[in-house]
């Protein structure tokens, strides 16, 4: 059962909808949990360390959330889904996987799943990408941005070209296409669920700058991502 915790703060016509959900489990029991912004009909995820080791979008993700409290207009016509902490068992271990080793990115029931010992076995056999799965199921997002490192590039699958472009000249990082990849979560969303997906691969040294610096260099680019037009 999803639990969770629902605030609209401040007056009636201005306010801020926010929900806080734990939307499951890792394998160690650790929650996963979602935090909603606002109650509109586009509806955006952002997804941060679904690598243990790649977790610099975490403080980033966290001043994106900050940065909607005082500017709630960028909420109009718009939900807005963080995951600060896709992976809590890979951050914790500081591992790249969840704690039985399977990488939670490459474990989704896409078209060219294949097995390994980093993918798993078969498709959904990580607690972690279930949990994400049903998590796509019921929000239904129309376009979600995931944090990599350490690429220092744009990656984007199936439609989202134009939404890729967009962001490279706003924020001055070139666009690589990295491949639709084995069971990965941006092959999932771009080609079995069909909506945009932004891959932003940080580059290495983004995991010793603090979270100001982050913001600098990478909150226009957020806001842009979640201003472009969606088309539907």
């Amino acid at each position: 059962m999803l639990l969770f915790l629902f605030w609209v703060l401040g007056e009636a016509a201005g306010a801020t909808v926010y929900q806080r959900t734990i939307i499951g489990y890792s394998e160690s029991n650790r929650e996963i949990i979602a935090e909603q912004y606002g109650d509109g009909e586009d509806v955006i995820a952002i997804l941060a360390s679904i690598h243990g080791t790649e977790a610099a979008g975490t403080p980033l993700t966290i001043q994106f959330a900050d940065y909607i409290w005082n500017n709630p207009g960028i909420l109009v016509g718009k939900t807005i889904v963080l995951i600060h902490v896709t992976n809590p068992d890979g951050v914790v271990a500081e591992i790249r996987g969840n704690r039985n080793n399977i990488d939670i990115n490459r474990n989704f029931p896409t078209d060219n799943f294949g097995r390994g010992i980093f993918n798993g076995e078969e498709p959904l056999s990580a607690v972690e990408t279930k949990v994400l799965l049903t998590f796509l199921d019921q929000y239904q997002p129309d376009r979600v941005m995931v944090f990599h490192q350490p690429l220092n590039c744009i990656d984007f699958d199936g439609n989202s070209e134009e939404l890729a472009l967009h962001l490279s000249d706003v924020s001055g990082m070139r666009i690589k296409r990295l491949g639709s990849r084995s069971g990965s979560l941006g092959t999932y969303i771009a080609y079995q669920f069909k909506k945009e997906i932004i891959t932003l691969e940080l580059p290495s040294y983004a995991s010793g700058k603090n979270a100001d610096w982050l913001w600098q260099r990478y909150g226009e680019l957020m806001i842009a991502f979640v201003t472009f037009p969606i088309e539907k």
